[in-house]
């Protein structure tokens, strides 16, 4: 067993990347992509907050791996990568992610030459929480601080609207035998 939020993002989540790669790799003809699914809905610390914040503004991991080279998505493109998956509880079905790449995912999209290797986070984004969010980066610009602030209010609010909860899933699709199969 082991403690969720002690290591989960990142550390966890890569190691599930990795398992999910090793069993393609033995059950698949070929690996046409690797995605990793992520999100946490819990009573954040300010420190987390921040932290979350710091990877919400980067605009480096914004992006994933195709035949090995990096294709950063950026604005509209941003847009056009996100996409609605099926999660398990508290996110739900058609929960909205987004393209953000996990740094410990480098090393297998350099070692393997699958079509690709992507991450996305599942960020809380509903119709629910759109304009808190939008004030939030406004605020951020000001002060990392009062932002972070903000932010935990939010995922307070989260907590108690649809329940406290982890998810870190990975998805493999491929080949065998000419058939496409997922994993």
């Amino acid at each position: 067993s082991f403690i969720l939020g002690a290591g989960l993002m990142p550390g966890v989540t890569g190691l599930i990347a990795w398992y999910a790669s090793a069993l393609a790799q033995i059950l698949f003809d070929e690996v046409l992509a690797v995605d990793l699914y992520f999100g946490d809905v819990d009573n954040w610390s300010l420190t987390g907050c921040e932290d979350i914040l710091a990877l919400t503004f980067d605009r480096e991991a914004f992006g994933w791996y195709e035949q090995g080279q990096w294709k950063p998505a950026r604005g509209i493109n941003l847009l056009r990568r996100s996409r609605r998956v099926n999660l398990p509880a508290p996110f739900g079905k058609r929960t909205l992610v987004t393209p953000q790449f996990r740094r410990e995912l480098t090393t297998l999209a350099s070692c393997y030459d699958y079509p690709r290797v992507a991450s996305f986070v599942a960020p809380q984004l509903s119709r629910h929480t759109l304009h808190a969010w939008l004030y939030i980066a406004l605020v951020a610009r000001v002060s990392r601080a009062r932002a972070a602030h903000h932010l935990q209010s939010l995922l307070g609010k989260q907590c108690r609207r649809i329940g406290i909860g982890s998810v870190a899933e990975a998805r493999v699709r491929g080949s065998r035998e000419g058939a496409e199969t997922r994993l």
